[in-house]
């Protein structure tokens, strides 16, 4: 049986997203890797509000053998490297999302 106080321990929860991250990011593709980061920067540059799907609008998703995971850890990780913060949410516009909400990421 799993010990309940590991399952509401929010210092763990930050260090088990950060080393799957840079689990998925060890196995990303350098060259979908570098479009991404590419065209992440640009849209930046332009002074607007981004969101994971406004980058992946541009370059596609990754290659089928890379875990589409690396969309998220790619994508968080830059925002937060550029000091980027959450400044709302909207549905998403890919229909494998299912109209869920996703976070829109800008500067403030």
């Amino acid at each position: 049986m799993t010990n309940q106080a590991s399952l509401w321990n929010l210092e763990e929860g930050k260090r088990l997203r950060d080393k799957g991250m840079a689990r998925v990011l060890s196995h990303t593709e350098l060259g979908w890797r570098g479009d991404f980061e590419r065209v992440f920067h640009e849209l930046i540059m332009q002074g607007r509000d981004i969101t994971a799907e406004d980058v992946t609008a541009r370059v596609g998703m990754p290659p089928s053998h890379v875990n589409p995971n690396a969309v998220g850890a790619l994508f968080r990780g830059l925002c937060v490297r550029h000091r980027l913060t959450k400044v709302g949410r909207v549905k998403a516009q890919r229909a494998s999302r299912h109209a869920n909400e996703i976070v829109v990421w800008g500067k403030r």
